[in-house]
């Protein structure tokens, strides 16, 4: 009996050491010190001064899919994705230092009504779970440069410069394109679909996400048209060729008689 106790004792150690190892480490970051995480690099966009891209350039971009751009004077960086996924950027200041600020930014509505996100935590990370507060503390970290109620809101007198690839695709031609266009970010005010960078502007005046690309199932309507256009072809040549046989065969049964 007192074996079994003293297995049973084990086990429930046992168990409540490897609960301890498989809870996970909370971890919050701010933007005062997100640079210092070591996978900082999944939460804000980088600027690479290597490799300066200007507005201008990448109006010329065509044939690429699933990325945009965040521009400042001119200068632009790749976000990579079309989905506003870091909320934090890099651009060069006036003295070509490398500046952070917060890239997730809400309506002065949103902050009015509470309809936001200020935290947000991630368990991609073995034994972490992350969590990145986008708020603010003044105007400067902000893209916008307005932060108010400690949250980042769109500023009329320095608005937000996003670029989409716009994705087009012809499925009679099978042919995919695309095409840069500059405007307003998600979540951003607009009249139409020509202010919104992603060329996408809602019935409650605001713009949406572009975030259609190629896929896996374009083409297949396509090869079903002509598949079916094939198999009717084929079926039509059959019936007339059995039809001209005959016709051939009644016309010489006629010469006979």
């Amino acid at each position: 009996m007192i074996n079994k106790i003293i297995i049973l004792n084990i086990i429930i150690i046992d168990l409540l050491i490897k609960k301890t190892f498989q809870e996970r480490i909370e971890i919050n970051y701010n933007y005062n010190n997100i640079t210092s995480f070591q996978y900082y690099k999944d939460f804000v966009y980088l600027y690479n001064n290597d490799t300066i891209i200007s507005k201008e350039e990448i109006l010329k971009y065509t044939d690429i899919y699933y990325t945009g751009y965040y521009c400042k004077n001119n200068i632009c960086v790749q976000t990579n994705d079309n989905s506003y996924a870091r909320h934090f950027i890099e651009f060069p200041d006036n003295n070509e230092h490398i500046k952070l600020y917060i890239a997730t930014t809400y309506p002065y509505e949103y902050i009015k009504e509470g309809d936001y996100i200020n935290r947000h935590c991630s368990t991609r990370y073995e034994g972490i779970e992350c969590c990145i507060s986008i708020q603010c503390e003044y105007d400067s970290q902000c893209l916008s440069n307005k932060c108010m109620n400690n949250h980042c809101i769109f500023n009329d007198n320095n608005p937000i410069e996003h670029c989409d690839s716009i994705y087009s695709y012809n499925k009679f031609l099978d042919r995919r394109t695309s095409y840069i266009h500059c405007g307003k970010p998600y979540r951003d005010s607009c009249e139409n679909n020509e202010e919104c960078s992603s060329k996408k502007c809602a019935e409650n005046k605001t713009c949406l996400m572009q975030l259609d690309g190629p896929s896996d199932s374009e083409g297949f309507d396509m090869k079903v048209y002509v598949g079916s256009a094939m198999f009717v072809i084929i079926i039509i040549t059959i019936i007339c060729l059995v039809v001209k046989c005959r016709y051939e065969e009644f016309k010489k049964k006629q010469v006979r008689y």
